[in-house]
């Protein structure tokens, strides 16, 4: 159990030397963490309260780790047999294989995978997740995300896709926030006015983000 994360580069001098560590650079966890797996370039890391996050080694601290995912229901196999103070072991119950990884819960067998850019954000619109798909397609295209399964360099040639997805997502964005203020017939008039100045807001903010301000004057304008 440990709080600290510390990246270690081996180095062996020779052969026969003794190998030599040196520190890369390191990472405070939000939580004490209890297993570490590494998943393709990411590191996978279960929390003490049975919550994954991953952790990516070649960004800065303040970016390295991404949102927690809850294992709880999952009720993941460990022992403690050669734990103390209460310290659970999970090494028999997560393995990785290329780009998935396993957790071995009581009931079953429970696999998962990282999503790359497009995934994320769909994963997002399907669950009707308007303004979040919004923000991080913004952040994929100003290069703000912190863990990305792409490159740099990928992502940037991504983004000519990602100014027409914002677009897309702003539309559909727009539409349903209309029909929750529009179908709001008990709220004071006030509260409505203030809701569509904002909902104008966000239409201009990202399409200048974006440096397509066309948008304003075709679908979003129509539509207001």
């Amino acid at each position: 159990v440990g709080e600290r994360l510390t990246w270690l580069q081996v180095f062996f001098p020779s052969v026969d030397g003794m190998p030599e560590f040196f520190t890369i650079d390191s990472l405070t966890l939000r939580t004490p963490s209890l297993h570490l797996h590494w998943l393709q370039s990411k590191v996978v890391v279960l929390s003490k309260n049975e919550q994954a996050s991953v952790i990516d080694p070649y960004v800065r601290e303040d970016q390295a780790e991404t949102e927690i995912v809850s294992l709880g229901k999952a009720q993941l196999v460990f022992h403690s047999r050669f734990g103390s103070g209460g310290h659970l072991s999970y090494h028999q119950s997560i393995s990785a294989s290329g780009k998935y990884i396993f957790f071995l819960g009581l009931n079953q067998l429970f696999a998962g995978h990282l999503l790359t850019c497009s995934e994320r954000i769909s994963a997002l619109v399907e669950s009707d997740q308007n303004l979040e798909a919004l923000s991080l397609s913004l952040e994929f295209y100003e290069d703000r995300v912190g863990l990305s399964l792409e490159t740099p360099d990928e992502i940037k040639q991504l983004r000519p896709q990602l100014a027409t997805t914002i677009q897309k997502l702003l539309v559909r964005y727009l539409n349903a926030e209309l029909r929750n203020i529009l179908g709001s017939s008990n709220e004071p008039k006030d509260s409505l006015n203030l809701k569509l100045k904002n909902l104008s807001n966000t239409c201009i903010d990202y399409s200048q983000r974006i440096g397509l301000t066309d948008v304003l004057f075709a679908d979003i304008l129509i539509t207001f």
